[in-house]
């Protein structure tokens, strides 16, 4: 993951028929994961500190 990139949810919903190409869900489903599974990232939690 990038250092410049942060988001401390990662996973949603799909509302829409626009979701069906959105590009969280083509990498989940690349790494076997669910992306309707919605969770805090344990990662890069101070960024915002080191801005």
């Amino acid at each position: 993951m990038s250092s410049d990139i942060w988001n401390p949810w990662h996973g949603c919903r799909k509302y829409s028929e626009g979701c069906d190409h959105c590009y969280m869900h083509y990498l989940d489903n690349e790494r076997g994961k669910s992306g309707g599974e919605i969770y805090k990232v344990k990662t890069n939690s101070d960024l915002l500190l080191k801005l």
